[in-house]
């Protein structure tokens, strides 16, 4: 795919909308790219269109965040309103069963809020015209951030996943730690 510049100049280009075109050009054409070096992978991918399809492009991306962040939400809503309770597990589980609701709580508020601005995106995507959306995409490396509250959800239920393996089974736990020490 051609970055964005390949495409014939727009008269609604103005000079700082040139300049940070050039910038994004540099960090679209960087063989590695990460979050904090070189700009995000999805403004990567909003940018490699024509300037008329970047609002198609966005409201890709922002749906994709949004399904996740969503599915999240609503896997984990059951167990944060209906919390485990540490009374019925064994006494020397019961502050592992406190994390494991506190993190699910965790998660699920970032979630929460997830979906919320995701959802107010999807509908303030939809009013964007041609020239706004390219300067939005042009502009915005926000979209690491929604990358980095995804990996941060991940690691979170992957420790919520953890604490309850430990909660239910704690030999499990010791083996896997044992492996771990042993490999190391």
């Amino acid at each position: 795919m051609e970055p964005a510049s390949a495409h014939p100049r727009r008269s609604w280009l103005s000079a700082n909308d040139e300049e940070m075109l050039a910038k994004q050009l540099v960090k679209i054409r960087k063989p590695v790219s990460n979050a904090f070096t070189a700009g995000s992978s999805s403004t990567r991918f909003i940018l490699t269109v024509p300037p008329e399809q970047i609002q198609e492009r966005l409201f890709q991306v922002i749906s994709v965040y949004n399904l996740v962040h969503a599915l999240i939400l609503s896997g984990l809503i059951g167990n944060a309103l209906n919390p485990l309770d540490p009374t019925s597990f064994a006494e020397d589980k019961e502050n592992l069963v406190h994390a494991f609701n506190i993190v699910v709580s965790l998660v699920l508020v970032l979630s929460g809020f997830c979906v919320c601005t995701t959802t107010w995106a999807l509908a303030s995507v939809a009013s964007l015209t041609t020239e706004t959306a390219f300067r939005f995409a042009l502009h915005s490396d926000s979209f690491w951030v929604q990358e980095m509250l995804s990996v941060s959800e991940t690691m979170l239920l992957t420790v919520a996943m953890c604490l309850a393996v430990w909660i239910r089974n704690s030999t499990v736990i010791s083996a896997i730690i044992s492996g771990l020490a042993f490999v190391v």
